[in-house]
């Protein structure tokens, strides 16, 4: 079996732990979702005040409650860490950083590459972006190959 077809057979299962990096706007809606479908996730992110009230079980994202926070956490399907050790522990990763565009409205990948501790050749990135309404035709996916 290919790892494709491997990765896909735990997705089906419910035995894919999913990891997301980035907690803020996109990330913990993501992590939320996830979750509320039965998935295993894993939730990363750099900044510890954020994992601390993940731990916590308080919000720090307006529009989801302390409650949503709790019945995440004690569900037993999600937990959050600062560690990027733990990377090696989801079957899948989703990326949901910044990504801001610079002056010739290109997006800067610098906080995509520097979520990675180790070096990929080539990593397919989703990359849901909340912009101003002038480049909300923009926001779809991005393929980025990083080298």
């Amino acid at each position: 079996m290919n790892e494709i077809n491997e990765l896909l057979s735990k997705i089906e299962s419910r035995d894919a732990v999913i990891g997301i990096i980035g907690l803020g706007y996109v990330g913990l809606p993501l992590c939320r979702e996830f979750v509320r479908g039965g998935a295993k996730v894993l939730g990363i992110d750099v900044d510890p005040r954020k994992i601390e009230a993940i731990q916590a079980k308080k919000t720090y994202i307006e529009h989801i409650p302390d409650e949503t926070i709790a019945e995440m956490v004690d569900s037993g399907l999600f937990s959050a860490t600062s560690d990027l050790d733990r990377l090696n522990e989801p079957d899948a990763i989703l990326i949901a950083v910044p990504t801001p565009l610079n002056k010739m409205r290109e997006p800067d990948l610098s906080y995509v590459e520097g979520s990675m501790p180790i070096r990929l050749t080539q990593v397919c990135v989703f990359l849901y972006k909340l912009m101003h309404d002038e480049l909300s035709s923009n926001s779809a996916g991005v393929s980025a190959t990083l080298s």
